[in-house]
């Protein structure tokens, strides 16, 4: 039998992975670089 195909779905899964981790972090980032902006503003400005 061939394993070719478990080879195929072996790197699938690991780029699949592999960029769902990436985009968390960048949506992580993103959500920081918020938050931080918000904390930085007076409390006298608008938001």
């Amino acid at each position: 039998m061939s394993q070719t195909p478990y080879i195929i779905a072996s790197f699938a899964l690991v780029f699949i992975g592999t960029a769902a981790v990436i985009f968390s972090s960048y949506m992580a980032m993103r959500r920081a670089e918020k938050n931080v902006e918000n904390l930085s503003r007076k409390p006298g400005e608008p938001k």
